[in-house]
């Protein structure tokens, strides 16, 4: 081990300009991976989502109720399914990608325009984010099934309905 450390510190000491670049670049790498690995580390921490400042603090809309916001937003008007939803900020724009799934029989570009229309409208007057700068919907497959959200539609119009009653 200190036959290893001698020969690192003569390495060190070497005023061979060759030697002295390539340590110099070695440093480099190094500290610029360092940086990338700290950076990763706080953004894996940060949860996903949409901060909203207020005056007695700020609002974190995760991304996972987003989700559940349009997936009741678009309930009953709609044959589409959310299967996932991803926010991601820039300066003070936002912009949401909706994955969905649509049924083999439906007209996609309409289903498409429609959820666009209503999501956007829906996820800035609602949810109070008002600087949704677009709004990109991506159809994932054509697996869903035309009784599969006739059941989840009837959940959701329950679950409101529930929600109704215990508010009254």
């Amino acid at each position: 081990m200190q036959d290893l450390l001698k020969h690192l510190s003569d390495i060190a000491n070497s005023n061979d300009p060759s030697i002295k670049f390539y340590l110099g670049t070695l440093v480099g790498i190094l500290f610029v991976i360092f940086v990338r690995f700290l950076s990763f580390l706080k953004k894996s921490r940060k949860p996903k989502g949409v901060y909203i400042k207020g005056e007695r603090g700020d609002v974190l809309i995760h991304q996972t109720a987003i989700s559940d916001f349009i997936n009741k937003v678009l309930s009953g008007r709609v044959q589409a399914q959310v299967q996932k939803v991803f926010i991601y900020s820039k300066k003070a724009n936002h912009f949401l990608t909706v994955y969905i799934s649509v049924p083999p029989g439906a007209n996609v570009t309409e289903t498409v325009k429609m959820i666009h229309d209503i999501v956007f409208q829906q996820v800035s007057e609602r949810l109070g984010i008002d600087n949704l700068e677009k709004v990109d919907i991506i159809v994932k497959d054509f697996k869903t099934k035309e009784k599969t959200l006739e059941k989840q539609n009837q959940k959701l119009i329950d679950k409101i309905d529930d929600k109704a009653e215990e508010l009254a």
